[in-house]
């Protein structure tokens, strides 16, 4: 019996060390998740070529590993998790959709958020990572960040500068928790 016992086990490891290689992209975009949610932040930008594009459609892109570290490290301090569903693969391009949740998305009481991910590889790396944000997470977004930032800007502009240099925001670990700060603090004046 323990003999059939030690074959299973090595069978199970040989699996994972197979998985963990596996140069397919379905396999490369379910890894993601799977790392993205250890915040782990060297595993995790180490997934991304060297010159990798992250883009937020319509919102924002950042170019090479340095600028995906930043929002990576962002992230961890946001506590992210997330899970992707309904993978369709062509060739080196994977389409899947993505769900995330963090502590903002429940302060701000959205929950989750839902995106369209296109994830393109090359050489087993991610080459470019372009997510599209779901018109009702939008919308949601929309309904929290109007109204907290002109509350913002009235009671704490000091921050917002601090997170925005000329209008645009930073992603780091530091703005990470500033930003939390701020929706708690801007809640908190909601319940005065």
């Amino acid at each position: 019996m323990s003999k059939y016992r030690s074959l299973f086990l090595i069978i199970t490891v040989l699996s994972g060390i197979v998985f963990s290689c596996s140069t397919d992209p379905a396999d490369l975009a379910k890894r993601y998740p799977e790392t993205y949610n250890t915040h782990k932040v060297e595993e995790i930008v180490s997934l991304y070529a060297d010159d990798a594009v992250f883009e937020v459609a319509g919102n924002f892109s950042l170019f090479g590993k340095d600028q995906i570290r930043n929002i990576t490290k962002y992230d961890s301090v946001m506590n992210i998790h997330m899970t992707i569903s309904n993978i369709i693969t062509r060739g080196d391009t994977v389409v899947c959709n993505l769900t995330e949740t963090n502590d903002w998305l429940k302060t701000a009481e959205i929950g989750e958020a839902f995106y369209t991910v296109k994830f393109i590889f090359h050489d087993g790396l991610i080459k470019h990572l372009q997510a599209n944000t779901m018109p009702e997470t939008q919308q949601a977004f929309s309904q929290v960040l109007s109204p907290l930032m002109e509350w913002a800007a009235e009671n704490n502009e000091k921050t917002i500068t601090e997170m925005m240099p000329d209008g645009k925001f930073i992603y780091s670990a530091e703005n990470a928790e500033k930003n939390l700060a701020l929706l708690r603090s801007w809640k908190s004046s909601l319940k005065k």
